[in-house]
């Protein structure tokens, strides 16, 4: 019977967002990231739950993607609204 090594399972969910060297992510390393961060920020350890692996962020604190996704448009929104100005008066 083969064993499932969890290393690759999470460089596989990982690799499935980010992307590859070959195949673009679904998400992109930015949104990933912020993801990433936005779950270690609200996570509370326990003794009974010391740590988290991306698998669990991704079935159990999965609302912080869609969180991740509005940051970033609205930072992109941002910068392209400023992309004009002249920052020389400041």
């Amino acid at each position: 019977m083969p064993t499932r090594d969890p290393w690759k399972a999470e460089a596989g969910l990982i690799g499935r967002w980010v992307g590859t060297k070959r195949k673009p992510g679904e998400y992109g390393p930015e949104i990933t990231k912020r993801f990433i961060d936005l779950c270690f920020a609200e996570y509370k350890p326990s003794l009974e739950w010391p740590g988290v692996s991306f698998g669990w962020m991704r079935k159990w604190m999965g609302r912080n993607l869609q969180r991740a996704v509005n940051e970033l448009k609205a930072e992109q929104q941002r910068a392209e609204r400023n992309e004009g100005v002249d920052n020389t008066w400041f």
